[in-house]
């Protein structure tokens, strides 16, 4: 593996040799340090490792030099290496070229000559740190965008060979999608395995959901868990960690996080067939009830409202406490609000008497007089129509016949199988 360079500069050779050893020292030999006594000399050094592609994470020169001054150096090197950290260490500076150094080479930090030795190490290694967690970002942004350009480059091919076939369309899709979500787990699993690990629980938990409930749905909630997870990886490394291992966190702190997860939406902007999951995505910490329903459909709105319970069930279980303490928790918060949903989650972990042999789901226009209800029946904008263990009547059939002709109900809707 190539070592990174620092490089140094300075018209004086001892200067330049006393500090070469003591840059040896600090970084134990783990990088290499080469020397220039001229500006000319120093940009050849820089496009000879620019184009062997070796990082050169510092460059650090005197000022007074003959033919090319410090400041002039540093902004001919920022044009080739804009990315290093540029420090000017001279006993002779004048303000003027130490200001043309700050705006013009955007430099790092000015040290005076003789150099304090506790100084130059500290100004060196935070350059160190700066410069490869800035680069690491860099990395990760790159990767995010092939992502998305690899997700439009092949939803983009993929559409373009369909025809009006709705089959077709669908399981092109899902062979695309089941592909570019292997590629999102991977992506992350090398990027932050507690992030992975957080996305694997819920999907377990959710998908089973799905499964019951919302098979349709099952997909849009794989896709919308990941990504919706993407843009904390590189999010304050502190905070997410507090996040994810179950520290108590300010109301302000845990917002920051979830707008961040909420922003992960505009990685589908502007997709077609996948608009459900950028709202879903983009909803999915707002409260139900704030939801417009006109402008988002069905689909978004329970992909939001289950996207919202299960992360706030698993940010609860990660403090240390059972699942039964977790649920009664979030009973409390949600005060009456989703007790479906969260029966049924809480029947799948506690592993309770709620199974898919006491109700099945029926087509909206399968609804008879007489059924009783598995769960509460709502519209498009979530608003209860008739509570569950309701039975449907003669007047309660009407109403909802009423609702379909506007087509304010889509389904499926849930009934026992047994009374």
């Amino acid at each position: 593996m190539k070592k990174s360079v620092i490089i140094c500069v300075d018209d004086e050779r001892i200067i330049l040799e006393s500090l070469r050893n003591e840059i040896r020292t600090i970084f134990k030999g783990m990088l290499q340090i080469e020397i220039a006594e001229s500006g000319e000399e120093a940009i050849e050094l820089i496009k000879e490792f620019k184009s062997k592609k070796i990082d050169v994470p510092i460059i650090i020169s005197d000022y007074i030099m003959p033919n090319m001054t410090g400041d002039i150096f540093l902004i001919e090197a920022m044009k080739l290496l804009p990315d290093s950290k540029r420090i000017m260490l001279t006993g002779q500076a004048s303000n003027e070229g130490v200001g043309n150094a700050m705006i013009n080479a955007r430099l790092y930090r000015f040290l005076t000559k003789p150099w304090d030795s506790n100084d130059l190490e500290l100004t060196l290694t935070e350059a160190f740190k700066s410069y490869y967690k800035e680069k690491s970002i860099v990395i990760q942004e790159s990767k995010l965008e092939e992502l998305n350009r690899i997700l439009n480059l092949k939803l983009e091919e993929r559409t373009s060979e369909l025809n009006d076939s709705n089959e077709k369309l669908k399981s092109v899709l899902d062979n695309t999608l089941k592909g570019l979500l292997l590629i999102l787990i991977n992506f992350i699993s090398n990027s932050d395995t507690r992030i992975a690990e957080r996305i694997k629980r819920i999907n377990e938990l959710g998908t089973q959901v799905c499964k019951i409930f919302y098979p349709d749905l099952k997909w849009q909630f794989e896709i919308a868990n990941i990504l919706s997870h993407i843009n904390i990886i590189n999010f304050n490394k502190e905070l997410i960690e507090s996040y994810l291992s179950g520290k108590e966190l300010t109301q302000l702190e845990i917002n920051s996080i979830r707008n961040r997860m909420a922003s992960s939406s505009e990685l589908l902007i502007n997709l077609k067939f996948l608009e459900d999951i950028t709202d879903g995505i983009r909803n999915m910490f707002f409260s139900f009830n704030l939801i417009d329903s006109v402008s988002i459909t069905s689909t978004s709105n329970t992909l939001s409202r289950l996207l919202k319970i299960l992360n706030e069930y698993d940010d609860i279980l990660v403090k240390g406490i059972s699942k039964q303490e977790a649920f009664n928790e979030l009973e409390a918060m949600y005060h009456l609000k989703e007790v479906d949903l969260l029966d049924l989650i809480k029947s799948l972990e506690l592993k309770t008497h709620i199974t898919k042999s006491n109700f099945k789901s029926i087509n909206i226009n399968e609804i008879k007089v007489g059924m009783i209800l598995f769960a509460d029946l709502l519209d498009n904008s979530n608003v209860v129509v008739i509570e569950k263990n309701g039975e449907i009547d003669i007047q309660s059939l009407t109403y909802i016949s009423k609702l379909i002709s506007k087509n304010r109900i889509k389904g499926p809707i849930f009934i026992k199988t047994n009374k």
